[in-house]
């Protein structure tokens, strides 16, 4: 089986059409979200496989906003869940003010909705109860 995360710093490539007026900020998102996709590997044991799939084929914001647009949770999203690490998510890097320019008001909304559902607040304060 092939490591999608080698140990190291991940360096995915930064997707050719990124060159915008925003490049810069995208470039910033793209490398937050692969520190993401390290953090779960290292800290929770997960390796994001799709989301890792989608960055490489769509650039990390079409991913982040293809993610969070399905209807159901990501895979990466539940063992957050599972972890109550809720604010290492992409829908959490979404609603970040710092990339709040590159992802539309649904786009933010959706996020949002999906994090409240599991029990998360804008605040950052989680409401689930410790079990």
């Amino acid at each position: 089986m092939i490591d999608l995360i080698p140990k190291g710093r991940y360096t995915m490539p930064i997707p050719d059409h990124t060159h915008s007026p925003d490049s810069g900020l995208v470039r910033s998102f793209h490398r937050a979200l692969i520190h993401l996709c390290e953090r779960a590997q290292r800290d929770y044991g997960h390796r994001p496989t799709r989301l890792l799939q989608m960055i490489d084929r769509h650039g990390a914001v079409k991913a982040a906003e293809r993610l969070v647009a399905d209807a159901r949770s990501s895979d990466y999203l539940t063992r957050m869940w599972e972890h109550r690490a809720l604010e290492n998510t992409v829908e959490a890097l979404i609603l970040n003010p710092d990339w709040g320019q590159l992802f539309s008001p649904e786009t933010r909304a959706s996020a949002l909705r999906k994090l409240e559902q599991l029990g998360w607040s804008p605040d950052g304060v989680d409401r689930m109860e410790a079990v």
